[in-house]
């Protein structure tokens, strides 16, 4: 089986215990199966404000009202280690794979020789040697229920395709497999995914989009309306909302850069008991949005990062 469904196994796993016993922490799964537990950076394990499974992370974490932010410079992203804002042209020599159909060619003679037209199209890219997938996460061309069809040549041109949420590797932030493990062996008591979030977070600086989607007995929803006041409670407080103690919420965070916008989907569990808050990550999925196609709010709903502010 390979890891990205064995992880994906792991987190229904993960979100069925906790949900039946309340809090159940990723490390020891991920241990079990892995030898690991967490990627980036070292924990200091003295340092109060690191997060220790009882904050929700993005209560630990500044966020910022600003509509547009500066891209840092030097930013490298996915396996590929791709410099970013993205540009799919560099893409070119890279295999590439439509959805339902057999096999690969490369993304200039896709271009060439698939003149269809289409509404949208899934395809996986590759490496140049055609071994290596997901390269960069799978890429959508044109915009779905839009009644408008396109080519993929034509997509490319006007710059009107997505890389939809998909689950987050640690590869896409720049680690080897070796770097990755060496550094879980350093720091086994951490949560593998807070890690990788604390890693995007200081790759890119504070986001500026901030929204969600609730669960269970939580009836605010992500979209155009937010009770950011009951969700934040929601968070730290679960014993108000359920019966078992639990919630499970999913937490959009975004970057909207002037070219491009980033957004991460992170799925946390809340569990309670009399004396501690046991916070633990169900799984993290991370898209990318070129501006030709659309802001963030445009493909993922209403920012409420300013109700967020004034509430945190």
């Amino acid at each position: 089986m390979n890891r990205t469904k064995k992880i994906s196994l792991l987190v229904q796993t993960i979100i069925g215990m906790s949900l039946l016993t309340g809090c159940v922490s990723m490390d020891d799964l991920l241990k079990d199966d892995y030898g690991c537990s967490a990627p980036y950076p070292v924990v200091d394990e003295e340092n109060d404000d690191e997060n220790t499974g009882g904050i929700p992370w993005i209560l630990d974490k500044d966020v910022t009202d600003r509509v547009v932010l500066d891209l840092p410079e030097g930013v490298r992203m996915f396996t590929g280690q791709l410099a970013m804002p993205l540009n799919l042209y560099d893409l070119m020599d890279c295999q590439v794979q439509i959805a339902g159909r057999d096999g690969k060619k490369t993304f200039s003679s896709m271009v060439d020789c698939y003149t269809d037209s289409f509404e949208t199209m899934d395809m996986t890219v590759y490496d140049e040697s055609g071994t290596l997938s997901r390269y960069v996460p799978d890429i959508t061309l044109g915009t779905m229920d839009s009644g408008i069809e396109t080519t993929i040549s034509q997509a490319l041109r006007d710059g009107n395709w997505i890389m939809p949420l998909s689950i987050l590797s640690f590869s896409d932030l720049g680690f080897t497999e070796i770097e990755y493990n060496k550094i879980c062996n350093e720091n086994y008591n951490a949560d593998v995914n807070y890690i990788l979030m604390d890693k995007m977070y200081d790759m890119l600086g504070c986001p500026n989009f901030v929204g969600w989607a609730c669960g269970f007995d939580n009836e605010t929803k992500y979209g155009s309306l937010y009770n950011t006041e009951r969700y934040i409670d929601t968070m730290r407080n679960p014993a108000k909302y359920s019966s078992d103690n639990t919630t499970v919420y999913s937490t959009y965070v975004g970057w909207q850069f002037e070219d491009c916008g980033i957004m991460v989907r992170l799925l946390e569990i809340s569990s309670q008991d009399e004396q501690s808050l046991c916070v633990s990550v169900g799984n993290i999925s991370v898209s990318y949005v070129p501006s030709t196609y659309g802001s963030l709010e445009d493909v993922y709903g209403t920012n409420a990062v300013s109700d967020f502010l004034k509430t945190k």
